[in-house]
């Protein structure tokens, strides 16, 4: 029987499509972007020219304290090499965004017989705005 560490979110904040996924360890971090064109800068009088190529882009680090084997499998299954619809709390409210996952990281904490599946640790995922 798999390891349960973490608690999915059945209150619909925390989705991948149609999948809930588990809420997040706090504080869960989101980062807003803006991307600019190689032809954004100063010209000779210090006047700056930004050439926009995107406005606040937004990046969502989903950081769990630990996850066991299943736990992480399930969510890569779900976010490595894909393109989704992600939901999320941001501003006191739950956002939609179309995104990918740009990276996923963890620590291997253990697979010791006193578990009947590995741990990691510190298990975050960067979710990034298309």
């Amino acid at each position: 029987m798999p390891v349960s560490i973490n608690t999915i979110d059945t209150a619909n904040q925390w989705m991948v499509d149609s999948s809930h996924i588990y809420i997040p360890s706090t504080p869960c971090k989101v980062e807003h972007s803006n991307v600019v064109g190689a032809d954004s800068g100063r010209d000779e009088s210090g006047l700056m020219h930004i050439d926009w190529v995107a406005r606040d882009k937004r990046k969502v680090f989903l950081h769990y304290n630990a996850m066991s084997a299943s736990e992480l499998t399930t969510m890569l299954n779900l976010l490595q090499g894909e393109e989704f619809s992600f939901k999320f709390l941001d501003h006191g409210t739950v956002q939609t965004m179309d995104a990918y996952c740009g990276e996923c990281n963890y620590q291997f904490y253990t697979n010791s017989s006193l578990y009947t599946e590995s741990i990691y640790t510190d298990v975050e995922f960067h979710v990034i705005e298309m």
